[in-house]
C-alpha cells in the first residue's frame, strides 16, 4: 500500500496482509481507497479466489489497521475511514480433533503396505502427542530430547518450546533406536 507526498510515493507496507498469501500483484494507492473498492475487493476474495469468511475478515481488518495508521500520518482523512464499511463477519470455524481412542486405534494397526506407510502413521502419532507443527516435526532430532523433555525452536514463531515426552512418543522413539523417524522420510512423503 502507497500515500501520494509532496516529495513523491511512499511504501507504508502491506503488514498482515501480505500473510494471507493472495494470488493478485496489484499497488492500491491509499488515497484511494473507496467503499466501492472495499467492496469489489471483497467480492474478488470471497468469489473469485473462493476464500472463507474468516479470511476475509481477517483482510478487512488488516487493511482497517493499515489506513488508521495512514490517518495517523494525516496520509488518509478521518472521515473518509469513518465511512468506510469493512465486511468482517465471522462465522463459527469447524474444530477437528483427533481423539486418544482415535490414536490408540491407529497404534494398533500392525500391516502395511510398506515401511514407509508405518513411519507416516507414527510421525503422526509423534504430531498428535506433542502438537508440534510439521514443519517443527521434520527438523526434530535427537539433539532436541534431554531429560524426558523436547526442546525446539519452533520454525514458524521462532519461540522456544519445552514439551514433555509422552509415553507413546517415547515408545515410537525406542522403536526406532532412538533415531526420530523424520529422518526416514523426508517431507517429500508427508
Amino acid at each position: 500500500f502507497f500515500f501520494q507526498a509532496e516529495d513523491g510515493i511512499r511504501d507504508i507496507g502491506v503488514t498482515g496482509v501480505q500473510t494471507c498469501a493472495l494470488p493478485i500483484s496489484c499497488v492500491i494507492y491509499v488515497p484511494d481507497v473507496s467503499q466501492e473498492f472495499l467492496d469489489s475487493f471483497g467480492n474478488y476474495i470471497a468469489l473469485d479466489l473462493e476464500l472463507s469468511k474468516n479470511t476475509l475478515s481477517k483482510i478487512m481488518t488488516n487493511l482497517k489497521l493499515l489506513l488508521q495508521y495512514a490517518v495517523k500520518l494525516k496520509y488518509f482523512s478521518l472521515t473518509n475511514l469513518i465511512s468506510l464499511q469493512f465486511k468482517t463477519a465471522r462465522e463459527d470455524a469447524d474444530n477437528i480433533f483427533i481423539t486418544d481412542e482415535e490414536i490408540q486405534s491407529l497404534l494398533e494397526i500392525k500391516q502395511f503396505k510398506s515401511k514407509l506407510h508405518e513411519t507416516v502413521r507414527d510421525l503422526f502419532v509423534i504430531g498428535c502427542k506433542t502438537g508440534l507443527r510439521f514443519g517443527n516435526l521434520t527438523t526434530l532430532n535427537l539433539d532436541h530430547i534431554n531429560d524426558g523433555f523436547l526442546r525446539i525452536i519452533q520454525v514458524k514463531t521462532k519461540d522456544e518450546a519445552l514439551i514433555p515426552i509422552h509415553k507413546t512418543v517415547g515408545e515410537i522413539i525406542k522403536k526406532y533406536n532412538g533415531v526420530l523417524p523424520v529422518a526416514q522420510i523426508g517431507r517429500a512423503h508427508v
